[in-house]
């Protein structure tokens, strides 16, 4: 395949979650496979900043005032002037529109690709304001009618709005998953023919590596009562609460223990959901760790409790892992890594009962590990990334 030449790769911050892993990765094997590659931040910061290769540059654009910012909308079309300022009142990302156009006048990247809403807002302003000929594709990576559907703020209600008249300007779009690419199309009117649906890589043989590195946590030593183990960022879409309540009735028959790995505003809520559930030492909150796959390979299970998903990067990395995996059967994701069942349990979102049960089933007759370790590298990188490669440089994909 040829180059589409220089990639640019846009993210606010390298922060821990799932969706900048995958970009920072896909960087990683653009450059590896001899592609030049600029990873873009709006902020130089985050945690996943010690995964970046020097193989690739890294550009930080930097912020400007909202007063150095405004005047830059009147460029915009009318209709979306309004929203525009409201969206630099209240969004820290905004301000590094102008920084990002000039980055593109500048460096006059042949493809840029971006994922999550404001992100991709962003994209697609800045290339306006540069008025070049970038070539633009959006990774989707969740659902997105749901993803604001609990949150009816003012800023949400911008964005959705905002998507509507922009995203179908962008020149090509990568859903993560079979929902999110019939969501996308329904819900922001996308045409079907700019969307191809990739699923996202999971890295086995680095996941291998990374679970057998040591670990000190006296639950997961060996001869303790089992462990279940969950991940992701302490939000409303995660729904721990139907998780730590599904504990707390397992709990009730059998000695086990819940490590619950990640941050996010929910933490000191669910930590006293714990207390009133009287679990409060059968459970534990370690925040972020920089390697999940050292708990979760020794974990008697992993359970996702989310009510949606865009994949579940962690349902693939458990079962690379030997995990066995309980999941909400939630839109979309879980049910296409797990084969509709086949490598995992499928549970309804919110059922509280449901989910107790299938954890108590798979403790008492797990699965084969290396039955999950082989679904895992049916995922390989190299597959995937040659798809993404495909679309950023506007050639046919197998997918």
């Amino acid at each position: 395949m040829n180059s589409p030449g220089r990639i640019a790769l846009f993210l606010n911050a390298a922060m821990g979650g799932g969706a900048e892993r995958i970009v920072i990765e896909l960087g990683r094997w653009l450059a590896e496979h001899g592609h030049p590659v600029d990873l873009v931040l709006a902020e130089r910061r985050g945690p996943l900043l010690d995964l970046v290769p020097e193989s690739m540059r890294v550009v930080e654009l930097g912020a400007r005032s909202r007063l150095a910012t405004l005047p830059s909308v009147l460029r915009f079309p009318l209709a979306s002037q309004p929203d525009l300022v409201r969206m630099l009142r209240r969004s820290s990302v905004m301000r590094s529109l102008l920084p990002f156009a000039a980055y593109l006048r500048r460096e006059q990247p042949r493809a840029l690709l971006t994922t999550m809403a404001k992100n991709a807002l962003l994209s697609l302003f800045a290339r306006h304001l540069a008025d070049n000929d970038v070539r633009l594709v959006v990774r989707e990576a969740n659902v997105f009618s749901l993803q604001f559907a609990g949150d009816l703020s003012r800023t949400n209600r911008i964005l959705r709005r905002l998507a509507e008249s922009w995203y179908p300007r962008a020149d090509a779009f990568i859903a993560i998953s079979a929902g999110v690419a019939d969501d996308l199309a329904a819900t922001v009117g996308v045409s079907p023919d700019l969307i191809s649906m990739i699923h996202n890589p999971v890295l086995a043989e680095r996941i291998a590596s990374q679970a057998r590195e040591p670990l000190d946590d006296p639950w997961l030593k060996p001869g303790g009562p089992p462990v279940l183990v969950s991940a992701g960022r302490l939000t409303e879409q995660k729904d721990f609460e139907t998780l730590l309540r599904a504990f707390a009735l397992l709990r009730r028959e059998r000695p086990v223990r819940l490590i619950v790995l990640g941050e996010g505003r929910k933490r000191s809520e669910l930590e006293a959901m714990c207390g009133e559930l009287e679990i409060e030492h059968d459970v534990s909150f370690p925040g972020f760790v920089r390697n999940p796959h050292a708990y979760i390979a020794r974990a008697a299970v992993f359970v996702l409790s989310s009510t949606w998903e865009g994949f579940a990067n962690v349902v693939g990395e458990a079962l690379a892992s030997g995990c066995a995996v309980v999941s909400t059967d939630c839109p979309s994701g879980p049910a296409e890594i797990l084969d509709r069942g086949r490598y995992g349990t499928l549970v309804p979102p919110r059922d509280v009962a449901g989910l107790a049960k299938a954890i108590a089933a798979t403790l008492d007759h797990p699965p084969d590990a290396e039955r999950l370790r082989a679904r895992a590298r049916e995922f390989a990188p190299d597959p995937i990334f040659e798809q993404y490669l495909a679309v950023i440089a506007g050639e046919p994909t197998a997918g």
